[in-house]
């Protein structure tokens, strides 16, 4: 189970994300159908850090991960997370904010991700 992928402000629009969630999915769903998730924008959360921050408080953690939970709407940034792992072959189910992915079809490797994924895993090119 994971509870969260969280990227500092610098790594950003780097598709670091997104290929996280590919690699944790691939080394980690042998013998699972189905990968099923609720993204939930974390700036959104309510209550307490469940974790260790070591040196860091909350409102610290909160600082470094540039976190403006008034930039987007909850819904809005749902709808973005989601948008980003339906690129990597998730599908909603029904209105209920979860997506879920097949494991066993070949799912694409989203090309903003490429630089990120072995290229044993990546998809062989023709040539002509």
């Amino acid at each position: 189970m994971i509870n969260r992928v969280e990227i500092l402000p610098a790594y950003r629009r780097m598709g670091l994300g997104l290929a996280t969630v590919w690699n944790i999915i691939r080394r980690h769903s042998a013998g699972c159908g189905i990968v099923a998730l609720k993204a939930f924008p974390f700036q959104f959360r309510n209550g307490g850090w469940s974790g260790s921050l070591s040196d860091l408080d909350e409102s610290d953690w909160n600082t470094k991960m540039e976190y403006d939970p008034y930039s987007y709407t909850v819904e809005f940034a749902h709808e973005k997370l989601t948008f980003h792992l339906m690129k990597l072959g998730f599908e909603r189910i029904g209105d209920t904010g979860v997506v879920a992915l097949v494991t066993s079809k070949q799912n694409p490797i989203p090309q903003e991700i490429h630089r990120w994924v072995p290229r044993s895993a990546l998809p062989k090119t023709e040539k002509l």
